[in-house]
């Protein structure tokens, strides 16, 4: 999961040291990073058996939430700020505020 996070932030890194604030990205871009960022939580959630931790929530005798599974939440709430603050940037720089 380290090598995906540090994959994942260094792209970060490289989009803002090319375009700057996010809602100054291509939408190309702030599409692709928030893609990435669904395919690393969809493949962390799906080979993180090995570091499960401990049980935090059980929704079903097969179905629970665990320590590892909150591994992904960093990568999902980053792309959803670079999508919030790319789009509600946009909306206001056309409203001319």
């Amino acid at each position: 999961m380290s090598i995906m996070q540090t994959v994942f932030f260094m792209a970060l890194v490289l989009l803002v040291w090319r375009y700057g604030r996010p809602r100054e990205w291509p939408t190309l871009a702030v599409c692709a990073f928030v893609l990435m960022a669904f395919v690393i939580a969809f493949v962390w959630w799906w080979i993180d058996k090995a570091v499960e931790g401990d049980l935090l929530i059980q929704f079903a005798p097969s179905h629970s939430l665990t320590a590892g599974d909150l591994l992904a939440v960093p990568a999902l709430a980053t792309a959803a700020l670079v999508v919030v603050t790319a789009f509600a940037g946009r909306a206001r720089d056309r409203s001319g505020r």
